[in-house]
This record gives C-alpha cells, structure tokens and sequence, in this order.
C-alpha cells in the first residue's frame, strides 16, 4: 500500500529510511455517524438523479454505480 501512496503522490524519487516512513493521517476527527449520513445523503441524490433519466434501466444501473464508486 506505501508503494501505491508513494506513486500516487509522485513520491517515488524521495528515499524513505527506516528511521523516517511515510505516514498519511487523515488530520479531522470526523464521527462515523456524520460520515455515514453524507454517505446515505449521497447514495440518495445519485438514485434521484438517475430514476429522471429516460435511458434503460440497465443503463441507469451501471450509470448509478459508476457515479457511486465516485463519489466513495
């Protein structure tokens, strides 16, 4: 996973020694409970964007799944 961190973020040049690793923290303490609302708000205006569109329901599907993995 440090590798994929370090290729993502152009970190391949820079030499990491044991004493100093990479560490990526996420720096907000955000509740699960608020995380989990956005989640839901978003999965929420995805179905009411796509259930408007006059495509087949297939395509709406894998449209709505593709802006879902997106948005996650």
């Amino acid at each position: 996973m440090t590798e994929l961190i370090e290729w993502l973020l152009d970190l391949e040049n820079i030499r990491l020694g044991r004493d100093a690793p990479l560490l990526v923290k996420w720096g907000a303490d955000v509740p699960g409970w608020m995380l989990l609302g956005f989640a839901l708000a978003g999965l929420v205006w995805i179905s009411l964007v796509y259930r408007r569109e006059r495509a087949p329901l297939g395509r709406r599907i894998t449209l709505a799944a593709l802006r879902a993995a997106t948005f996650a």
